[in-house]
């Protein structure tokens, strides 16, 4: 089966709600706690190949913090970046294992200064666990000593299962076929899964019908010989 990008307009921007867990429930649990001020850890690491939304669950939790109060960090920011600022909460650290040497050292800084200060907190993710980063030894140690979770991917049984728990949480009536039908068409990160979940609510409330194999043909204008 060819795979095909399904048009339902822009992207949503990744939220806690639409990113499928499967077996990352608690790393996500842990951010939601985060970003509601009631977690006792202030650092987080996520760590896991690509695919796994590393990257979604860090602007999902920029998403759910007050606006301006965090700060996306990334191997495109340059070392002032990096400097504190009293009025950020949040410093989102993507791709950690990737910063250049001058990044680094601004960086193990940073997490410093922000061990320091109670109202702050930082979330890095990666694709080692820490022992595993190419990185300054006293930056790698500063990761290690958060709390670590490995974002785990799903086979294709677990990624059809966790479409299904995410149509049956939003009440959404899917016709046979649906599930199997988007996961021969769509890339099948987690992130891109749940906002086809988000954008088929969408679409079903908007169409006033459930959704089926035949809507989404339909609304794709695939023709009908196409398994």
């Amino acid at each position: 089966m060819r795979q095909i990008a399904l048009d339902f307009g822009p992207a949503p921007a990744p939220t806690f709600g639409n990113y499928l867990p499967g077996r990352n429930l608690a790393a996500v649990a842990a951010l939601r706690e985060l970003a509601a001020g009631r977690s006792e850890h202030r650092s987080v690491y996520l760590w896991g190949p690509a695919g796994v939304g590393r990257s979604h669950l860090l602007h999902a939790l920029e998403a759910a913090l007050p606006p301006g109060t965090a700060r996306w960090l990334d191997t495109a920011a340059g070392a002032r970046a990096f400097e504190f600022d009293a009025g950020v909460h949040a410093y989102l650290i993507d791709d950690v294992d990737r910063l250049g040497a001058t990044a680094q050292e601004a960086a193990f800084h940073l997490l410093n200064r922000i061990a320091a200060v109670p109202s702050a907190c930082w979330v890095a993710s990666g694709a080692a666990p820490p022992r595993g980063l190419e990185l300054r030894e006293d930056l790698r140690t500063r990761i290690g000593a958060a709390l670590v979770f490995e974002l785990l991917p799903l086979d294709d049984a677990g990624k059809a299962r966790a479409l299904a728990d995410a149509f049956e949480a939003r009440g959404l009536s899917v016709g046979a076929g649906v599930v199997e039908f988007l996961l021969a068409r769509l890339p099948r990160d987690l992130g891109t899964l749940g906002a086809a979940v988000q954008a088929l609510d969408r679409l079903s409330l908007e169409k006033k019908r459930a959704v089926t194999v035949a809507l989404l043909r339909e609304f794709m204008k695939i023709s009908d010989s196409e398994p």
